[in-house]
């Protein structure tokens, strides 16, 4: 019976403090407590319980937290919820070892918590989706502490603080004990860094850069199972439609974004060939709508090119600079390195050969770039993260680091057809403009297309699922 209260209790509370089909911000303060009862069964229980209650939790938590993956490929999303069922459960285990010491079991099991949810979210099979401090996303004053510790430090002092009520509720209430000295010191030091925590976030103001870029920012709503040269034609159309309605209220703009893979065929292969008239077609109107502005486009695209008698494909952002690399078409080009396993790679797929043979069978697979490329245009360095890639901490820092002041995101989440899906995207995204403190803007073709400040504040969205354009004045250094 406490088994599954715990159990079902602490995957509730977890799937409420994250962004869900129920609330699509969720309610952060949850966090603050949804592992407590599961914690505190471990406190109770034996080593092999303790594993089964950390396996239950895992699977269905992230049941509850990603059901949109069933939508996507059923077989996937239960290997992922079952992955996270072994993950969990050794997890948990470890965690009633912690216990061999009193002094330090606080510090020892947050640790512990940490470091798997830190793996799990490292390598080819990475997911970040579900880690505890996104749950704080609207949290703009804790969100502006990732400019310190990323989100990570975020996460640790939530566990922390879930693992110190159980262990003080443990205590007091069954073993009829006064709070020991230890306890008192980690609540000192909880309230000590919550303290810190909301005076840096409301207290501190991130710098303004100097200069400011007008972006339109296109969602164009497509119907994500369309295929066929007569749907690429209607979705270029209507991003041509939206954003000469864009252009035509705001000729101020310097910078057009559009989403993800938002046109199909290759834009540089299909220019150069007439091996379909109506792909060259296609191409053609696109460019010259291109080349009859002066803005920057920024284009998710299909790009293919040959290297040493090998055909390679990407999932690729092409920047145009109107009048400039038009005819012939010379854009800039940056592809994406951080791959979705299963979905855009197979990983591992050289050292297992029905892996491989697998991935030769999915033809929708890309190749991965090698360059975390900057884009220098109209006095504005920015890199441009494809979709899945700024779940990641580290992807974006690189850009970062390579001189990017502003991230371009594009994003196609609509084959999911879940708010809760966009949202919890959303609340990534936002950590990566406070944790490297730049600005970000996001466009999507079905949600969420917004701009987020360099604090990690959503400052403006087209609503989702619906089609549009966002004008917005960005501030940059």
């Amino acid at each position: 019976m406490y088994f599954f209260l715990s159990v079902f209790l602490s995957s509730l509370l977890f799937f409420l403090s994250q962004p869900n089909f129920l609330l699509n911000h969720g309610l952060p303060l949850l966090a603050w407590f949804c592992y407590v009862p599961v914690f505190l069964y471990v406190r109770f229980s034996s080593k092999v319980l303790s594993s089964l209650a950390g396996g239950a939790f895992g699977f269905l938590s992230f049941f509850l937290f990603g059901l949109w993956l069933l939508k996507y490929n059923a077989s996937a999303a239960f290997a992922v919820f079952f992955l996270y069922a072994i993950l969990f459960s050794a997890m948990f285990f470890v965690l009633k070892k912690c216990e061999f010491s009193e002094k330090f079991c606080i510090l020892l099991k947050t640790s512990a918590f940490l470091f798997v949810e830190f793996l799990r979210t490292q390598g080819p099979l990475g997911l970040s989706y579900g880690v505890t401090g996104y749950s704080q996303w609207t949290v703009v004053p804790l969100v502006k502490t990732a400019s310190i510790w990323g989100v990570w430090g975020i996460s640790f002092i939530i566990v922390f603080f879930n693992v110190l009520v159980s262990e003080s509720v443990f205590q007091v209430c069954f073993q009829k004990k006064k709070l020991s000295c230890e306890k008192i010191y980690c609540s000192v030091f909880f309230a000590a860094a919550l303290i810190f925590s909301i005076a840096y976030g409301s207290l501190t103001s991130f710098p303004k850069g100097g200069k400011s870029s007008n972006f339109v920012l296109v969602q164009n709503n497509s119907n994500p199972k369309a295929s066929g040269i007569e749907a690429y034609k209607k979705e270029t159309q209507d991003l041509i439609r939206i954003t000469a309605n864009a252009l035509a209220a705001h000729p101020e703009t310097d910078f057009v974004v559009w989403p993800e893979t938002a046109v199909v065929p290759d834009i540089l292969y299909h220019y150069s060939s007439n091996a379909d008239e109506q792909r060259h077609e296609l191409v053609m109107d696109l460019l010259e709508f291109i080349d009859s502005t002066e803005c920057v486009f920024i284009i998710g695209n299909n790009y293919g090119k040959i290297e040493d008698g090998k055909l390679f494909s990407y999932n690729s952002v092409l920047v145009f600079s109107g009048k400039k690399n038009v005819f012939p078409p010379e854009p800039e080009i940056y592809s994406k390195i951080h791959l979705v396993p299963f979905s855009e790679c197979v990983p591992f797929s050289n050292i297992f050969p029905p892996l491989k043979k697998l991935a030769l069978k999915n033809s929708s697979l890309w190749d991965a770039g090698k360059e975390f490329k900057v884009f220098s245009e109209k006095g504005l360095k920015f890199s441009t993260p494809i979709c899945f890639e700024d779940t990641f901490p580290s992807v974006v820092r690189r850009m970062k680091k390579n001189g990017a002041d502003l991230i371009v995101n594009l994003t196609n989440d609509s084959w999911s057809k879940s708010l809760a899906c966009q949202y919890q995207h959303l609340s990534m995204a936002v950590f990566r403009a406070a944790e490297n403190k730049i600005p970000a803007v996001r466009s999507t073709c079905s949600g969420q297309t917004c701009v987020i400040s360099a604090e990690g504040k959503v400052l403006a969205m087209i609503p989702p699922f619906s089609e549009g354009y966002l004008f917005f004045n960005v501030n940059h250094r």
